[in-house]
């Protein structure tokens, strides 16, 4: 009864919505370089587990330098004349300011996305001068990055012709690279007379741009997917992927395009026509990157996940098998231990700073080095999000989903008997490693209240504020792991209830904290539904936190029969779910699971907290009722009539158990009131359902219907 509309944010794995900035590449490499606001992505999912759909992790923006501190003014059509100047120098200037303003100014942007400017732009990926060519990529993808909707637009409008230009572009870069011969010809496209060459290094940051444009248009449409696919191009990438290795950011930036491009859900791509395309098998191809322990664990983490999004089902096993080690050893990676070696490192680096006795020489000497263990330590955070996400992956593969479609007519014990079956018969051999590894032991050890205080050390040091954002990703990711490995993995092959519920609880009762004490929350007397707006945005990542891990709460439930619970365990918990089910409510979704999970523990006759049970299963419909018209989320109000099931199911073989006359007329007064609360708010929810069933899908409208 609970398998519709079920929404688990925090992790990386679909893009139709929000988008994680990183830090913004310098281009060229000059300062300053600027940030873009961080966005936190959240997940549609079913039952907690992810579907993977799209990355929402996208390449980021190239921001350079004005140039020239000229007359260039956001919303003159000056600087978009200049596109077209018959200049060269004028043209590259022109595209490197307004790559500059589409990320710092949304006028710019809105001005830039026009038709006749963005056509421009467009039509500039094949400039006559090299540099030029640069300059508009790297413009195209600072657009399609800031501006979401743009791929779509280039994607549909012909006139735009993006993929023939890019695919140009792209197979002059990759000669250029092979024969040493820089960029200089544009080939075959007919552009006319001989272009100035490239350096090696330009003709790379070209490529870099290229593949960075077209990683949006596949994360926008699946019509990419297929274009790609289907290209002379496309087999050409993956001798990027071969020693010599190309430039940091250029394998950065190809291994992160393929890792969404090979996405297992695309129903665009045709693998079986993909591998026959590629250069080698796919083992072949990614085993100089696996096995150079040269590169860093981040590159490596990104080599492993596309290699199983090419595997089949039959050589998952396998593939899996190969990569292991190295997705453990990137799980395990002590984040925490990290931050307090980087505490006192920079302490004393700031202290070294302020010794006058110090030369400068030898102080620079000591900046450079402590830069380069942060920027390591930051790629060893990616790396574990990386992991993290292909672990989450790798339990949710289309043979171990329950089809929602399918369980019309079914009651709750049929249901549940259905999961059990389903999840008993695709506890494969894969699924089976997994859990005898102990790796869910090691991801609970992440998202556990620490003892070093994290959040202090990266608010005291600056430089250590993109690395806190990397470990809030790192607890989300974990989290939305631990939901699939609980949907798709025997509960006592991973440890039983007991131990797995009394670290989740933990867990939980830490964010709920965390989240009341991030400040401006509404008062816990409020009888408001609403979600509790935060100033504290970066407090985001613990609400989605707590979305996940109460998920995953509901999830053990369901799957563990009463004589595996310890009801002690149970009940020493009831009181902190009924304060996440109470006003202030901090999500829509933390509430529906939570009345869930209530609807669940109150199924035993007269619980000690009955009443408390009662009135939070109760409040959606009661407050709904004194509106007059259903206002609330529907889905929560429908899990609340599916709770009351539950808490108010007395049936034949409960009621005659019960010998107090006394007890027996506490139960008929609960179903008395429930039948009068019910009777009034019928009418409302029949209405409310009928405004939403052309707006929904055909199975949700069917759950809150059937409720």
């Amino acid at each position: 009864k609970q398998w519709y509309q079920r929404r688990v944010r925090g992790s990386l794995i679909n893009s139709n919505e929000k988008r994680n900035e990183q830090h913004l590449l310098r281009y060229p490499s000059t300062p300053p370089y600027h940030t873009l606001p961080k966005h936190s992505p959240f997940v549609p999912s079913h039952m907690g587990k992810v579907k993977k759909e799209k990355k929402v992790q996208r390449a980021s923006p190239v921001v350079v330098n004005h140039p020239k501190e000229e007359e260039v003014v956001v919303g003159s059509v000056d600087i978009f004349h200049k596109l077209g100047s018959a200049d060269e120098e004028e043209r590259e200037q022109a595209f490197i300011s307004l790559s500059n303003l589409v990320v710092e100014d949304e006028q710019a942007l809105k001005l830039a996305t026009k038709h006749e400017n963005l056509k421009k732009v467009v039509s500039h990926i094949v400039d006559v001068k090299p540099l030029v060519r640069i300059a508009a990529v790297g413009t195209l993808r600072n657009i399609t990055l800031c501006d979401e909707n743009i791929c779509t637009r280039l994607i549909e409008v012909v006139e735009y012709d993006i993929f023939t230009r890019m695919f140009a572009t792209i197979a002059q870069g990759l000669h250029g690279l092979k024969t040493g011969e820089g960029s200089g010809g544009m080939g075959t496209i007919g552009l006319g007379e001989t272009r100035d060459g490239l350096s090696p290094e330009e003709v790379r940051d070209l490529l870099t741009q290229c593949i960075a444009v077209l990683w949006h248009l596949c994360e926008a449409s699946e019509v990419a997917v297929n274009k790609i696919s289907k290209s002379e191009v496309f087999p050409l990438l993956f001798e990027l992927l071969q020693p010599p290795f190309p430039s940091y950011d250029l394998l950065l930036t190809t291994l992160q395009f393929l890792n969404v491009f090979t996405d297992q859900n695309s129903s665009a791509l045709d693998k079986d026509d993909i591998l026959k395309k590629l250069p080698l098998p796919p083992r072949d191809l990614f085993a100089n990157l696996l096995a150079d322990v040269n590169l860093n664990s981040r590159i490596r983490a990104l080599a492993a996940g596309i290699l199983y999004n090419l595997s089949s089902l039959e050589t998952r096993f396998s593939v899996v098998g190969g990569i292991s080690n190295l997705v453990l050893a990137c799980i395990e990676f002590d984040t925490v231990a990290g931050f307090a070696f980087f505490d006192a490192l920079l302490n004393d680096l700031q202290t070294t700073e302020t010794n006058n006795t110090i030369p400068d020489k030898e102080k620079e000497q000591k900046r450079g080095v402590v830069s380069k263990q942060l920027s390591d330590f930051l790629e060893n955070i990616k790396a574990s999000q990386l992991c993290l996400e292909l672990l989450s992956n790798i339990c949710t593969s289309p043979d171990t989903e329950y089809d929602n479609e399918n369980d019309d007519g079914m009651d709750d014990q049929e249901m549940e008997a259905a999961e059990m079956e389903d999840n008993e018969e695709n506890d494969d051999v894969l699924l089976k490693s997994i859990a005898a590894s102990g790796i869910l032991q090691k991801i609970l050890a992440k998202v556990l209240p620490q003892a070093v205080d994290i959040r202090a050390i990266a608010t005291k040091h600056e430089s250590l504020k993109e690395h806190f954002e990397a470990w809030v990703e790192v607890q989300k990711r974990a989290l939305v792991a631990i939901s699939n490995m609980l949907l798709s993995i025997n509960i006592e092959s991973l440890g039983g209830f007991n131990n797995i519920w009394s670290t989740l609880f933990k867990v939980c009762e830490d964010k709920y904290i965390q989240v009341i004490n991030s400040g401006n929350v509404a008062s816990s007397s409020s009888s408001s539904s609403t979600p509790i707006p935060f100033v504290d945005k970066s407090q985001q990542g613990n609400i989605e936190c707590l979305e996940t891990v109460t998920n995953s709460l509901w999830t053990l439930l369901r799957k563990t029969s009463a004589d595996q619970m310890s009801i002690d365990l149970l009940d020493a918990s009831t009181n902190g779910i009924l304060t996440l089910a109470s006003p202030p409510i901090i999500s829509d979704d933390i509430h529906t699971n939570c009345i869930a999970i209530l609807g669940i523990i109150g199924k035993r006759p007269l619980h000690p907290l009955y009443k408390e049970i009662d009135k939070a299963v109760l409040t959606p419909l009661i407050r709904e009722q004194s509106n007059h018209k259903i206002t609330g989320n529907l889905f929560v109000i429908c899990e609340a009539l599916n709770s009351i099931i539950s808490v108010f199911d007395t049936n034949e073989q409960v009621l005659p158990q019960i010998q107090d006359p006394v007890e027996v007329g506490k139960i008929i007064e609960r179903d008395e009131g429930l039948i009068k609360v019910l009777s009034l708010f019928l009418p409302q929810w029949t209405n409310a359902i009928k405004e939403v069933r052309k707006k929904i899908k055909r199975a949700e409208y069917q759950y809150l219907e059937e409720s």
